[in-house]
């Protein structure tokens, strides 16, 4: 729910779901009555032609194979029917879901590379299941990530007939991912005519503009058993660069801010587009001929007239100025369905979507200093030998670090490239030689492949040769002692000294240094599912007892690859290898329901569900998970409900199998064979090759670290609880009210460990033989640590609680006139996660994840006729920073609360629809984030301000 919300949209519990209820629109039972008639319907039995009323019976609800009306209250759901998302604000699908104080904080309002994904009470996205249809989807990500989540802005608003949201884990119905809960998209699958829908909207300043156009049409066929609809869209982002808002512009050096000056914003970077020089080893100090020197370790730079002078705060490259806090961004899509009655216990149906992103990200100038790899040939730092005619012009009579932001190559820009799309095939009807039983039989097939090309990289291997730069062979990998020799340049093609001093690169220059980093990655879901179910399978006092059954087997597959200078390392951005890996899982479920009392004094009802699933993994094994839950009401107008289930989540293919990336790990005092007061860790130092602990010294403070993937990951697992009262009080009509409290506990979270306290406890272990020592693979001839294993791991447990209130209360007025009030508010209660068997950490209002204590929504509308004038207030509660800040701690210690408002109003005729209306009226400055590159978290508070939106819709 990052930034600001649509007007108005706000959660109200009602009979069937708790419905997202948005000014201008029906609510209550009204609302449930028109997403039943909208879902297709499968054929009934002669036997429910006569005796069932299929309104009451076709029930659009997730977390069950049933939805029989005994239990469709059971679980935690909530409702938004497309109706309602047409009259919000928003534009996209991403921007329905950021109106929820369920879904935490799921990216500022435009949606960036990555797009727009889902987040249940703040659990991760990987932990929230996306269903299109109850099918699952293809996970996207961006060229340089694998696949996470489903990007929500692949569909289309113009096609979602509605949306329903469980908050609740739900494995036994759904399998792996759905810790958190589930998304389902209803899609409109009887649609017919044409609809046309445009919107946009801009900002006060001119800028971060959007638009969205979709068109949609649907026809019957075969004398309406068959119906056919298709819709199109295209929306594009325009950027908002950081340079345009002065809150995100006011950057200075925070590792050495001017006296009497706070460190406002740490944007800045340790670069200059002449050159900031020191000493290649760090002393002596850097004495050029002549010049001054900088005892004090403060860096150098040319002068301009053919010396050097301090630096100054002024010769800081500026990032703030190349770019972008919102990304531009452009997204094609297309969407189909099709169904026919072949017969009356027969019908056949095909959905499918494709989807194309793409993207651009201004990263800002190259720049060069430090590299994070350690390779053989290749030194660590970028050094400017001496001997290098154009250092020994400024009097430079020694190896100096260069670290410069390199103008003259261009800025770095990422541009993504994203297609997706899905096919579901399948068969569904009733079993004609079986009483009372129907059918669902489908195959799913997703495919994913995104591409990144990162422009104007600079070759790190490449600008050493052009430096004169020659390793000195016999020092461990990465070590910084070299000699000026012009031959490495001249002897490789197309290589010519440059002088690192000036910005004036010839055109062959820039082509041997610079190069284009490409990244592309490729993901295939398969889905094959058969279920059966009765809804009346026996006869009980109090009504009929239900059953549903299902086998399924999915299958993913995936690969990510990278060219030959990125996988080495020789960008300076550590050494990433390629991937290609997969799984498969095969289940079979069960479920159940059952009336239990019904219409006595003290329970008008009471209705129970139980369901379980079975997992085989071909990777881990087995699982096994359940849900139970209780439903009862003692009068009319208030019911309680009781669910408890178990849940898990199967490692992602990032998580498996991620390519191994070696990077550098700085960190003073890490190494535990430093003057160690420790017998056990003395003699472990001395096992491991450290002869005499007592006046060991560490080589430096960077250690090479492997990152990636682990195969041998078990799955998450996840106990949930909820328990909740539903009030519709027939004395005050049009009241609603719903409130839950949910508590889960996750095992064996997938992450990173703290990697110093893992070498720790390794050598605080009897003969490095504890767990720990997973990391530890020894010491070179010098001492130094080996590459220390640092992959994906189960790390622990986390604990979150909280509470889900929701309301709204509708008063008719006149024949004309209503008003309409709505809440929805999430209290986070507990937030609690452990890593390493340590004890727990409170992430609970804290800026970590973030994870404020209090969220909410809540509008107010008054509808006349034909028009609905709206008002909509966003609440996020006040954060404490996680760390203490380095200056001025005192002024960075909390972020305030913070209160949108939102004006919005509405015209609805006989074909169509317009809405006018302005997000963050106040014109409300996002707040400050220490260490942020943009000067504030964009997923949190809105960065766009005061902005303006139209849109309309007309259907014929």
């Amino acid at each position: 729910m990052a930034g600001v919300t649509g007007v108005g949209m706000s959660i109200s519990g009602i009979a069937q779901a708790q419905v997202i209820a948005m000014p201008g629109t029906t609510t209550g039972k009204s609302i449930a009555s028109e997403s039943r008639s909208d879902a297709r319907k499968t054929k009934k039995t002669k036997t429910e032609k006569k005796e069932i009323n299929p309104a009451s019976e076709t029930i659009v609800v997730i977390g069950t194979h049933l939805g029989t009306k005994a239990t469709e209250e059971i679980q935690p759901v909530a409702l938004i029917t497309g109706q309602q998302i047409q009259q919000s604000s928003a534009m996209t699908m991403g921007e329905v879901f950021q109106n929820i104080p369920a879904m935490g904080f799921t990216g500022s309002a435009p949606s960036n590379a990555a797009g727009s994904c889902v987040s249940l009470h703040n659990l991760g996205v990987e932990r929230t299941l996306v269903l299109v249809d109850g099918h699952r989807v293809i996970s996207g990500g961006t060229g340089a990530t694998v696949a996470g989540c489903v990007d929500m802005n692949t569909i289309s608003p113009d096609m979602v007939s509605s949306v329903q949201i469980l908050k609740d884990g739900s494995s036994t119905n759904y399998g792996s991912d759905a810790i958190a809960g589930v998304v389902n998209v209803s899609l409109k699958h009887d649609f017919t005519g044409t609809t046309i829908t445009g919107n946009g909207g801009i900002s006060q300043r001119g800028d971060a503009s959007n638009s969205v156009l979709a068109i949609s049409h649907g026809e019957n066929f075969w004398n309406g058993r068959g119906n056919i609809s298709l819709s199109g869209s295209f929306s594009n982002q325009d950027p908002l660069e950081q340079k345009n808002r002065k809150w995100a512009r006011e950057n200075v050096n925070c590792s050495d801010p001017p006296a009497g000056q706070s460190a406002t914003n740490c944007g800045y970077t340790s670069f200059s587009s002449a050159g900031l020089l020191w000493a290649a080893n760090g002393s002596p100090s850097l004495r050029p001929a002549g010049g001054q020197s900088n005892p004090t370790g403060q860096a150098l730079t040319p002068d301009g007239g053919g010396g050097l002078r301090f630096e100054q705060p002024g010769d800081y490259y500026q990032q703030w100025t190349d770019t972008n806090i919102i990304q531009p961004q452009r997204k094609g899509s297309l969407s189909g369905s099709a169904h026919l009655d072949v017969t009356d216990d027969l019908q056949l149906y095909i959905d499918g979507m494709w989807s194309k992103t793409t993207s651009q990200a201004s990263v800002g100038t190259a720049t060069v200093s430090t590299m994070p790899t350690r390779l053989v040939g290749l030194s660590n730092t970028i050094i400017v030998p001496k001997g290098n005619p154009y250092a020994e012009n400024l009097g430079i009579n020694q190896d100096v670090r260069l670290y410069k932001a390199w103008d003259d190559l261009g800025k770095e820009y990422n541009n993504f490239t994203n297609d997706m799309y899905q096919v579901t095939t399948g068969a569904r009807g009733t079993l004609s030689f079986a009483r009372d039983w129907n059918y669902d039989i489908f195959y799913s097939y997703g495919k994913y492949v995104g591409s990144q090309d990162d422009s104007n990289h600079i070759n790190m291997e490449n600008l050493e040769r052009s430096l004169g730069f020659k390793w000195m062979p016999g020092q461990a990998a990465g070590g910084t002692l070299g000699t000026f020799d012009p031959t490495v340049c001249t002897n490789s093609p197309g290589c010519s000294l440059i002088n690192p001093f000036s910005n004036s690169l010839t055109s062959q220059q820039k082509n041997y240094i610079g190069y284009t980093k490409s990244i592309t990655s490729g993901f295939e879901m398969r889905d094959v599912q058969a279920t059966v179910s009765n809804k009346h399978l026996a006869k009980l006092p109090y009504g009929a007892l239900g059953i549903a059954l299902g086998v399924e087997h999915r299958s993913y597959d995936g690969f990510y690859h990278v060219g030959p200078v990125a996988s080495q390392g020789l960008d300076g951005e550590g050494s990433t290898s390629s991937f290609s890996g997969g799984y498969n899982a095969t289940e079979a479920f069960g479920e159940i329901s059952a009336p239990l009392l019904r219409g006595l004094r003290g329970a008008e009802s009471l209705a129970a569900e139980a369901s379980g699933r079975y997992s085989h993994y071909n990777n881990f094994g087995d699982a096994f998970t359940w849900h139970a839950g209780l439903l009862y009401s003692p009068v009319k107008g208030i019911s309680f409900r009781a669910n408890m289930s178990t849940s898990f989540r199967a490692g992602s293919l990032s998580d498996l199998y991620y390519g191994q990336t070696q990077f550098t790990y700085t960190n003073a005092n890490f190494d535990p064979c430093v003057n160690p007061t420790n017998p056990v860790v003395y003699a472990n130092c001395v096992k491991s090759g450290v002869k005499n602990p007592e006046s060991y010294k560490e080589p430096g403070n960077q250690y090479r670290v492997i990152s990636g993937g682990n195969p041998k990951l078990m799955p998450e697992t996840a106990r949930t609880f909820v328990i909740g009262t539903i009030l519709q009080p027939e004395f005050i009509k049009g009241l609603s009210v719903t409130v839950d409290y949910w508590h889960t506990t996750m095992f064996d979270t997938v992450g990173k460990i703290n990697l110093q306290s893992y070498v720790q406890n390794c050598f605080a272990s009897q003969n490095l033989s504890g767990p720990s020592c997973s990391v530890y693979n020894g010491r070179d001839n010098s001492g130094q640590l080996l590459p220390l294993t640092y992959l994906e791991t189960n790390v622990g447990e986390m604990k979150t609680s909280g509470l889900d209130i929701a309301g709204s209360y509708t008063r008719p007025l006149t024949y004309l006139d209503s008003l309409i009030f709505s809440a929805d508010i999430q209290r986070t209660l507990t937030f609690k996660e452990q890593n390493n068997g340590n004890l727990f950490t409170n992430y609970l209002g804290t800026s970590a994840s973030p994870n404020p204590r209090w969220l909410a929504v809540a509008s107010a509308a008054w509808r006349h006729g034909r028009w609905t004038v709206q008002y909509g207030m966003q609440f996020i509660d006040s954060l404490t920073y996680e760390n203490e800040y380095l200056y001025d701690k005192d002024a960075y210690k909390g972020f305030n609360m913070v209160f949108y408002h939102n004006i919005g109003v509405t015209y609805s005729g006989d074909k169509y629809t317009v809405t006018f209306g302005v997000k963050n009226l106040g014109d409300k400055d996002p707040l400050y984030y220490p260490l942020s590159t943009t000067g504030t978290n964009p997923s949190v508070y809105d960065v766009r301000g005061r902005y303006f939106y139209l849109k309309g819709q007309v259907h014929f």
